[in-house]
Parts: C-alpha cells; structure tokens; sequence
C-alpha cells in the first residue's frame, strides 16, 4: 500500500507528457511536436520573440545603414507573424492532445 501512494504522489508532481514518456515509447514527431511546445511557451522564447521584434522595427524604422527593407506599417513583418503563429499553434496542440 504504501508503495502504490508513493508512485501516485510521484505521478501527481510530474506533466503529462513526462508521465507518457515513462508509460510508452513515443515516435519521433511526439517527441518532436513535446520539443517544440516546450520551447514555445517557455520565457527563452518570449524574450527571444519581443527582441527580434524590437530591432526588426528599429533598424525599418531609421535608416542609418541602408534603405528599410519592411517600412513602416511592417508587412513582412506581420506575415512572419502570422507565418510562426499558423504552424505553432497546431503543433502545441498536437502536443497537448495526448
């Protein structure tokens, strides 16, 4: 008995997916969807995000080297956007799917 409530207080503590990896063997796109979900929510990536954001609309928005690329209302920009949201979102839910 006492074995049993320690597995289940061990299980209670750990995310699902960490409890699927001990429970089955999970193909490579499982494991490749977890890796990306992990690092898309993560803070690594948000910093990561609001920077590349912050110096793309910095180096469009002067023109101290070279004519901008993407000026102002950042069309390119929105479509890279949309472009990382549109293949993120289905893969973060493929993870949370399980």
């Amino acid at each position: 008995m006492k074995r049993s409530f320690k597995v289940l207080k061990t299980i209670q503590r750990l995310p699902i997916s960490q409890i699927l990896h001990q429970l089955k063997k999970l193909t490579t796109r499982q494991k490749s969807a977890d890796g990306i979900a992990k690092f898309g929510g993560s803070w690594p990536f948000i910093f990561i995000f609001i920077t590349v954001r912050a110096v793309w609309i910095i180096v469009n928005s002067t023109m101290i080297f070279f004519t901008p690329f993407d000026p102002y209302p950042y069309i390119l920009l929105n479509l890279v956007l949309s472009c990382l949201a549109a293949i993120q979102a289905p893969i973060i839910m493929m993870c949370q799917n399980r």
